[in-house]
């Protein structure tokens, strides 16, 4: 899990999330069905890249995405953690607009998600 450090290196916007918000934000990524595995992580993907504006290029995680992607291996469970993770420090509201656009299975995850990230 990346730190607060490295975060604030990427983003200038400030997210707090636990460890234990992490853990449960992964438990809601494995409800994903594997199905829509591909389409999510194409989406996600999509829209980091689209918002990032090379902040995430010279990062671990940025290059991290970037060689999953390359060997078409983004659409996995890991890939998806990593590409959550990303768009967590971008701009959370990707993850809920990119699940929203598979199906209501993946929207309500993308709820939960979201409802994570804004519990206190």
């Amino acid at each position: 899990m990346l730190s607060p450090e490295i975060i604030s290196e990427i983003s200038e916007q400030k997210i707090v999330i636990t460890k234990a918000q992490m853990d449960s934000i992964y438990e809601e990524v494995m409800l994903i069905p594997k199905y829509d595995m591909q389409e999510v992580a194409e989406g996600l993907y999509d829209e980091i890249i689209e918002k990032a504006d090379g902040r995430l290029k010279n990062h671990v995680l940025g290059q991290t995405i970037f060689h999953l992607y390359k060997i078409g291996r983004h659409g996995t469970r890991i890939g998806l953690e990593k590409l959550i993770y990303a768009a967590l420090i971008i701009d959370k509201n990707i993850i809920t607009d990119v699940l929203k656009e598979i199906d209501d299975e993946c929207f309500q995850i993308g709820l939960g998600i979201t409802g994570i990230i804004n519990k206190k």
